[in-house]
């Protein structure tokens, strides 16, 4: 199933990542079933895709209908940070390998280690008080935002 807040992403198929736009992003690589197999960020998302050139390339292409998916954001500065709670949250299987296939130790990253203490204090809290993990609380604040700028 997919999840709601990558459904409502903009995509493209990987063949046309020619098209992509030049924007800060958190970028997901999806299957043709839609499960993100991969997730990355760059400052400019159509020169990370440019050409065959990204180290997980050959990996996603396999796919022939494979897609790519993207979440602006208009803070680099936060981009790490969205990044990480996203790779946490869903876990995709080419996060977890290094270039020769050999399996990474996942690490769970703390949002302490990237947000200022007033966030991360307000994030912990929140997910405390709706039963929730901070990570939830993360993409619910994400498609809170996509709501009301109506960004997609």
């Amino acid at each position: 199933m997919i999840i709601p807040v990558i459904a409502n992403l903009p995509s493209l198929p990987l063949a046309d990542r020619h098209l992509l736009p030049d924007v800060s992003a958190v970028y997901f690589a999806l299957d043709a079933q839609s499960q993100v197999l991969y997730i990355g960020k760059s400052v400019h998302l159509s020169d990370r895709w440019r050409g065959t050139s990204h180290h997980r390339y050959d990996q996603i292409a396999i796919d022939q209908n494979a897609r790519l998916a993207w979440l602006t954001v208009r803070s680099n500065e936060s981009l790490e940070a969205i990044e990480a709670t996203c790779i946490a949250h869903f876990r995709p299987p080419l996060n977890g390998f290094n270039r020769r296939g050999l399996r990474k130790k996942l690490l769970r990253v703390k949002s302490s280690a990237y947000l200022p203490e007033p966030i991360h204090l307000w994030l912990t809290e929140e997910a405390e008080r709706r039963g929730l993990s901070a990570n939830d609380i993360v993409i619910l604040a994400i498609e809170l935002l996509q709501q009301q700028t109506g960004d997609q």
